[in-house]
C-alpha cells in the first residue's frame, strides 16, 4: 500500500491520459427467476460478482494489470422511513440498502480487507449498528486479457411507503501497473475530476419489491425508484491511498 500513497499525485495525472474502455459490473444471474439481470427481490441473502473486465490502458495503446480494486457501498444513507428489516417474530428495525457485507475468500489476491463504520440500526441475526462499508481486494494481478471476478455476499431491506425499486450505485476503482487507475464513479469528486472517471456510470443492482406479499398502498400507483450512492465525500475517503487499512 505504500506504493499507491507514495504515488498517488501520479496516480492523478498519468490518468487523465488514460483511455476508459469497457466498464466494472455485476454480472448478471444465472438462475431462473422472475427478476432478470441484475434484479433482486428484496428481503433476500443473495451473492453478487463484480466483474473487473480489464486492466488500465494508455494512449499508445499499452496495457497495465490490476494489482488492486476497491467498492465502496452507499449503506451510510439514511433510509429508516423508506425501508426496513425484521426479525423472525416480524418486529420492526431499521433498514439500510445493502447490508451484511461479507467477501468470499479468493486466493487471487494476497489480502481482501473489509473496512467497516458506524450505519443506521438494522436487524441482522440481532440488531445492528455497524456494517462494512467498502471491500479492497489488494495485490492481486489481474492482466489486460483476462477478467476477474470478485464475489461477496449481500443481504436486502424489505422496501416501505411508495418505494417499488431500490437501485445501488457501488462506485469502483482500479489501481494498476505504471501508476495508471480507472475510477468507476458517476460524479467528479474532490480527489477524482472529470478526466479521470466514468461520468454518469458506477457498477449498480436493482432490489424489486415484492408486491404480492408486501403490497403497495392504493395511495402510491405505480410506486418509485430511489436511487442511492455514496457521498463524494465517501468515494475519496475510502479510494484514497494509505499505508493501513
Amino acid at each position: 500500500m505504500k506504493l499507491f500513497k507514495k504515488s498517488f499525485n501520479v496516480l492523478v495525472i498519468m490518468c487523465v491520459s488514460s483511455t476508459v474502455m469497457g466498464h466494472a459490473n455485476y454480472m448478471p444471474k444465472d438462475t431462473l427467476d422472475q427478476y432478470p439481470d441484475r434484479e433482486y427481490q428484496e428481503n433476500s441473502s443473495v451473492y453478487l460478482n463484480m466483474i473487473i473486465s480489464h486492466g488500465c490502458r494508455d494512449n499508445d495503446g499499452n496495457t497495465y494489470a490490476t494489482k488492486y480494486v476497491g467498492v465502496v457501498f452507499p449503506n451510510k444513507i439514511d433510509l429508516q422511513s423508506q425501508v426496513y428489516t425484521e426479525d423472525s417474530d416480524g418486529k420492526r428495525y431499521g433498514g439500510n440498502a445493502i447490508m451484511g457485507i461479507k467477501a468470499a475468500i479468493d486466493n487471487n489476491w494476497r489480502t481482501i480487507r473489509h473496512l467497516t463504520d458506524s450505519v443506521s440500526s438494522y436487524y441482522n441475526h440481532g440488531e445492528k449498528t455497524e456494517d462494512v462499508r467498502s471491500i479492497h481486494w489488494l495485490n492481486g494481478n489481474v492482466p489486460d486479457d483476462m477478467y476477474a471476478e470478485l464475489k461477496f455476499r449481500v443481504k436486502f431491506p424489505k422496501l416501505d411507503k411508495c418505494v417499488s425499486r431500490l437501485k445501488i450505485y457501488t462506485p469502483t476503482i482500479q489501481y494498476c501497473e505504471g501508476d495508471h487507475i480507472l475510477v468507476w464513479t458517476r460524479k467528479a469528486t474532490t480527489l477524482f475530476s472529470e478526466e479521470v472517471i466514468s461520468p454518469n456510470y458506477a457498477p449498480y443492482f436493482e432490489v424489486v419489491r415484492n408486491v404480492v406479499t408486501n403490497p403497495l398502498p392504493d395511495s402510491c400507483s405505480t410506486g418509485e425508484t430511489l436511487e442511492v450512492e455514496p457521498t463524494a465525500q465517501e468515494i475519496d475517503w475510502y479510494f484514497s491511498p494509505r499505508d493501513k487499512y
